[in-house]
This record gives structure tokens, C-alpha cells and sequence, in this order.
């Protein structure tokens, strides 16, 4: 028996609200690591280290005042941060209106200007494709969706 998946069910609506808490999870641990000097984001310049040290800042990258990285941790919708259902998934990342506390800019704007290496900003992505066990979980998310679906019976 064939039967459609239909994504705007509840159960298919949990399966999308999984995915976004496993990505951004990910994401906010990638972050982490990445601001210590882990991963591919090239350092901080001496400036803005020595910026930072005179005013007690602190010395991780993309991490002054914590407004971008909060606007990735899944356990709140941060000011900052976009997470909406679409068809047939969901999206997350930056954007909205939100200003960043110490600039002019959004904090979306401030993510794009990194994301892109824009101004005299280097690359430094954030929201970037998952990696392979993200992925497997996210297909297992989608299996036990399935069974869910399966379990309830027609519709």
C-alpha cells in the first residue's frame, strides 16, 4: 500500500521541529569549537584582540557580546534567529529585524557579512550544510515519522 506523506500533518510538523533542534545543536558546538580557534575560521586579527583586551572583551571569535550565538542555541528562539516551518521542512538561520546590541546592523547582516567575507571581514561561516551523522539522524527523525504516520492509520 502506497500512501502520500503529508507535510503539513503534526507528526510530520514534529519531524521538521527535530530536524531544526539537531541541526542547531550542531551548529552551537560547531560554533564553539570553531570561536576557540578550532575548525577553518581564520584568527582575529591583532587589533581586535587588543581592541578586545582593553575593554575586558572576550578573545573568541565571533563571540564579543554573544548575540550571534545565541541566536543559534535550540533551546530558545533568540532575537536574531529565524526557524519556520515551509513545505516540506523547515527553515533555520539568521534573520528578522533584530538589532545587534552594539552596532547598527541586524544580527542577520552581521552573520551575512562574515558568511560572505564582506567588508574587511574573512569568511567565516556559520550555517553551513550538516555533516554526515546529522544527516543520519535527520533521516532517522524521517523513519520514526514514517512509522508514526503508518501507525496512525489513514487519514
Amino acid at each position: 500500500m502506497e500512501r502520500s506523506i503529508k507535510s503539513d500533518s503534526p507528526i510530520m510538523q514534529r519531524v521538521y521541529k527535530r530536524w531544526a533542534l539537531r541541526y542547531l545543536a550542531w551548529v552551537l558546538i560547531r560554533y564553539r569549537k570553531f570561536a576557540r580557534g578550532g575548525g577553518d575560521w581564520p584568527g582575529l586579527a591583532a587589533s581586535t584582540k587588543a581592541a578586545r583586551r582593553g575593554r575586558g572583551g572576550a578573545i573568541s571569535i565571533l563571540i564579543d557580546i554573544g548575540a550571534m550565538f545565541a541566536a543559534m542555541d535550540p533551546s530558545v528562539q533568540a532575537s536574531g534567529s529565524i526557524r519556520e516551518l515551509i513545505k516540506d521542512g523547515i527553515r533555520v538561520g539568521y534573520g528578522g529585524n533584530s538589532s545587534h546590541p552594539s552596532s547598527n546592523t541586524t544580527i542577520a547582516e552581521i552573520a551575512e557579512f562574515h558568511h560572505r567575507g564582506l567588508g574587511n571581514n574573512p569568511v567565516r561561516k556559520v550555517v553551513v550544510e550538516p555533516d554526515a551523522s546529522v544527516r543520519r539522524g535527520m533521516v532517522d527523525d524521517l523513519d520514526r515519522g514514517i512509522k508514526e504516520l503508518e501507525n496512525a492509520g489513514p487519514s
